[in-house]
């Protein structure tokens, strides 16, 4: 069962920072999630939402800055975290990997219809492609998206590289398993609530079946992870890598 520091570890550290991803490993972690968007310069960054909020209402939108921009922005300050007050700043993805080396890495695709950098072309996936092959770390990441368009992209070209289809709450995994055995995706990752363990106790056994993984997040709470891990679940997503370590007993 492999523990997932979901963007590093956020309790600790601010979220999707080489200080939360270094932190999430340090604390036991199997890999760590991020979410990557393109800058203005078309570099691999590291942020969730499609802005930086700073101060009152004030945005600044990820697409439109270049690297060096972002870098100068404090985003320990700028999220004001409640625990970790040193300064803290945008990453690459490339930094991330060399950081994580060895390590497994779920690399979030942000380029959803919907969001002010539309990647109807998948430039995102190609340039994600590009990376994890030029850096020769296959075997080491995962690449998720919601946008299954996203993921066939990165399919076609590159079919070695795992890839995992992220559900919207309420989805089972049973729900789409056909689809995405048929397009030959790694792994399956339903928001935990999704995942009714009584009405669908062997849900991880059906889905590996197929040759499929199922991951879940975020799970923050150790009764529930308990609960997945009785129930076969091949990886957990969470805030807390530490407590999720605690619970497996490592």
């Amino acid at each position: 069962m492999k523990v997932i520091g979901h963007r590093g570890a956020p309790i600790d550290r601010p979220e999707n920072t080489l200080e939360s991803f270094e932190l999430a490993l340090a604390q036991g972690a199997d890999g760590v999630e991020l979410d990557v968007r393109l800058s203005a310069e078309e570099e691999l960054v590291i942020w969730h939402d499609p802005v930086l909020r700073q101060g009152a209402g004030s945005e600044l939108g990820i697409h439109e800055l270049s690297v060096s921009n972002l870098r100068g922005i404090d985003l320990t300050a700028a999220t004001d975290h409640e625990v970790w007050s040193d300064p803290t700043h945008i990453c690459t993805l490339s930094e991330v990997l060399d950081l994580a080396a060895g390590a497994l890495v779920d690399i979030e695709l942000k380029n959803l219809p919907g969001e002010p950098l539309a990647d109807f072309e998948h430039r995102l996936s190609r340039l994600v492609t590009d990376l994890i092959t030029e850096a020769e770390v296959v075997d080491d990441v995962v690449v998720t998206s919601f946008w299954p368009e996203a993921l066939d992209a990165i399919n076609d070209v590159a079919p070695t590289i795992a890839t995992g289809w992220l559900l919207i709450p309420g989805v089972s995994p049973l729900r789409v398993l056909d689809e995405a055995a048929a397009k030959g995706y790694s792994l399956l990752l339903p928001f935990d609530t999704s995942l009714n363990l009584d009405s669908e106790p062997e849900v991880f056994d059906r889905v590996r079946d197929v040759g499929i993984e199922t991951w879940t997040w975020t799970v923050n709470d150790p009764e529930r992870m308990k609960a997945l891990i009785d129930k076969g679940i091949d990886g957990i997503i969470t805030d807390s890598p530490a407590l999720a370590v605690e619970v497996l007993g490592r």
